[in-house]
């Protein structure tokens, strides 16, 4: 887990978020001028939905302009926002409403800006209303006579973070192409929908499985799984089955099927484009945040690829992982079902500044601040509370304790007082310790834990996230980093004790999850986690439910992932080989997933049944 910028023990979301500008390459006038548009242009919005003017709203944007339906298709052009407008409006007004600008960040004649909305909104003559708020995104581009107009308006209505919406049936093209962002390279295995085209395909679908492994103990030779729109209906014995009439339908019976996987502790939003003389950690730093976010969506295929369907993501900054969980359960982009944390909260590691700077995300020190911290981050929409309680991460890896068993508690006591849960990172024993002390649900990366922690954590079921195999990646990757001789031998030896710590939790029956803390371009090896469990001493079929059952309970889904099962949701992967005898077929051998009932990754094995 990625915890420092390049500095002494500073953590990296501080350096982010004074790091951030607020324009590049543009002087302070330009900066005054495109911000002093950008609000008389939220104003006319908010003015456009008060008294119904569609003119207004649509002068607003470029001829060109487009808008972000709901369901996910564009409306591109002037003319036709206006006529949407008109629609709309003939029916709803807003009574009330604020649109806040976040940040903005300028780049020649293109702005981009986010922030956020809260409106009532009602039909026309009633007396009843309902709120209507979410994060937004805008890019404003400066036309000929010097006018900054909008370019592109999308807007990530709030939801709950379990809430997968249903589909919109409704016409009209998806939001952007489903092609890898330039510069990227092409994914074409991952086919990955948008909600809008979705809804195209058929609601019912008969996969056969060779072997299927159903993730609650049961193998079942030559199956059949039906699935009835995102949810499993039957899962059966091919001889004993039928397959519905107009049932979409998959041949897999050279493939074994297994549940789509979990990875529990990943940071998507943390992308690279390996530009030659560029540093990971440094690049990230220096981009715009809405760049990043648009760019990790390759991060997000990746991972789809190794047939992991659901992540946790533990950890971002400007609560870009947020806006991509929105964005993915709204359908405009493609990735896992993800968990998020928002803002990781760590205690005060910069030294004294003369002149006051506004306090970073997560930035919290004593009982007090951790729980203003932990608020803030529900507030924003996250699913649980990450929380660093010890240094330690890329090449640092020490372990010294940054957060009192107080401190910790604080924060476990307000999530899970709201219904969160608490993953508490700690790369040495005694922040292990206090972690299972105070309540966490789960701890991560530790090494050297005590026995006596391990049977606590075993008789609590808190979950040991071991994270082995992250090590492994910033040492082959060292040169990539920046990182010296010296660091890879630092990073060997702890991965060797984060080993020997995972023997010791499997003999002391400590439930164990798989997390990669997959950054940059370790996304596509989300699951060689698998390999470094085996060689604890797990069987494979144990291994695999660290990437399952495990996972799902974990996350407080037991009833919805990680299993083939009626009810649950239909993340299926089809692999080569035998996971029960060869953990490998799950790690080098996926060929098709399907998240929620739809087909995300097809390597060219589908055929029809026979």
């Amino acid at each position: 887990m990625r915890a420092r910028g390049r500095v002494g023990a500073a953590f990296v979301v501080l350096a982010l978020a004074l790091a951030a500008p607020c324009a590049w390459g543009a002087t302070p006038a330009d900066s005054a001028e495109v911000r002093a548009a950008i609000d008389e242009g939220n104003a006319g919005f908010v003015r456009a939905w008060q008294t119904g003017d569609a003119d207004l709203f649509a002068s607003l944007f470029a001829t060109d302009g487009a808008l972000l339906r709901p369901g996910g298709g564009l409306t591109v052009g002037r003319d036709r926002i206006r006529s949407r407008m008109r629609d709309v409006f003939a029916s709803v007004r807003m009574t009330e409403g604020t649109i806040t600008t976040a940040d903005v960040f300028l780049i020649g004649d293109t702005a981009y800006e986010t922030g956020f909305w809260n409106f009532t909104i009602g039909p026309i003559g009633s007396t009843t209303s309902e709120p209507d708020s979410g994060h937004y995104v805008e890019i404003w581009k400066r036309d000929r006579t010097g006018e900054w107009k909008m370019w592109r308006d999308i807007g990530v209505p709030r939801m709950p973070s379990s809430e997968l919406p249903e589909p919109d049936l409704g016409p009209g093209p998806p939001p952007a192409p489903s092609s890898p962002p330039a510069g990227a390279p092409s994914h074409g295995a991952v086919r990955g929908p948008r909600r809008a085209e979705a809804s195209h395909g058929a609601r019912l679908k008969a996969i056969r499985f060779g072997r299927l492994i159903d993730g609650k103990g049961h193998t079942i030779q030559d199956a059949l799984v039906l699935v009835d729109g995102e949810r499993i209906r039957s899962v059966a014995a091919y001889s004993k089955a039928a397959v519905p009439a107009g049932a979409e339908q998959f041949d897999f019976t050279r493939l074994t099927g297994i549940p789509g996987l979990i990875d529990v502790h990943t940071h998507m939003t943390y992308w690279w484009d390996r530009a030659p003389g560029s540093r990971p950690w440094q690049q990230l730093e220096a981009r715009p945040a809405m760049q990043t976010l648009y760019m990790a969506e390759e991060n997000a295929r990746r991972t789809l690829e190794t047939g992991v369907t659901t992540v946790r993501d533990l950890g971002s900054f400007q609560y870009m992982d947020i806006s991509m969980r929105d964005l993915i359960n709204r359908g405009a982009m493609v990735g896992p079902r993800m968990f998020v944390a928002g803002y990781g909260l760590y205690p005060t590691m910069s030294p004294f500044q003369d002149a006051p700077q506004a306090a970073a995300g997560g930035n919290a020190d004593g009982v007090e601040g951790v729980l203003k911290a932990a608020r803030q981050q529900i507030a924003a929409g996250a699913d649980e509370i990450k929380v660093y309680g010890s240094s330690g991460s890329a090449d640092d890896v020490t372990g010294y304790q940054t957060y009192t068993y107080e401190e910790m508690k604080a924060a476990v006591d307000v999530a899970h007082e709201r219904g969160k849960t608490v993953a508490i990172h700690s790369y040495g024993p005694d922040g292990a310790r206090d972690a299972v002390r105070a309540g966490a649900n789960s701890v991560e990366h530790a090494i050297d834990i005590d026995d006596g922690t391990l049977r606590e954590m075993a008789r609590r079921g808190v979950t040991y996230v071991p994270t082995v195999d992250h090590n492994r990646y910033y040492a082959e990757h060292a040169a990539e980093f920046g990182y010296g001789d010296s660091a890879v031998a630092h990073l060997d030896a702890y991965r060797a004790r984060n080993l020997e710590t995972v023997r010791r939790a499997i003999r002391a029956h400590v439930p164990i999850a798989m997390g990669s803390d997959a950054v940059f371009t370790m996304f596509g090896e989300n699951t060689r986690e698998l390999g470094w469990f085996v060689k604890a001493g797990m069987t494979p079929a144990q291994a695999l439910a660290t990437a399952t059952g495990n996972a799902a309970a974990l996350l407080g889904m037991g009833r919805d992932l990680g299993a083939v099962a009626p009810g649950y949701y239909a993340d299926l992967v089809a692999v080569e080989g035998n996971p029960l005898t060869d953990i490998t077929a799950v790690i080098g051998g996926v060929r098709w997933v399907m998240k929620a009932g739809e087909v995300v990754v097809d390597r060219g094995v589908s055929a029809t049944l026979r």
